[in-house]
């Protein structure tokens, strides 16, 4: 059974890719880097986020060699992603 994870986390996984990536569609990124801020004991649920957030159309999963994968925005989930960051930029 998966953990419920929680809006907030979900918008703060969303804060750090915007922080990788500036809203760009063509870019991407591996999990482990977006993990990296987060601490030891949260990485776990960003993989789990990351997944959460694919499903719902905000990000992609791009696929390597050697099984590796990255994630980027998706040109819906730039909308998205910019509401969220206004609405907390406002308050």
């Amino acid at each position: 059974m998966t953990p419920r994870i929680y809006r907030e986390f979900l918008i703060r996984v969303i804060c750090r890719l915007y922080e990788i990536c500036d809203l760009s569609v063509k870019c991407h990124a591996q999990p482990n880097t977006i993990a990296r801020k987060f601490p030891r004991h949260l990485r776990g649920l960003v993989y789990e986020a990351l997944d959460q957030l694919v499903r719902k159309g905000i990000l992609y999963e791009k696929h390597h060699s050697k099984r590796r994968r990255s994630y980027g925005f998706t040109p819906e989930g730039v909308e998205i992603a910019r509401s969220i960051l206004e609405k907390c930029f406002q308050e």
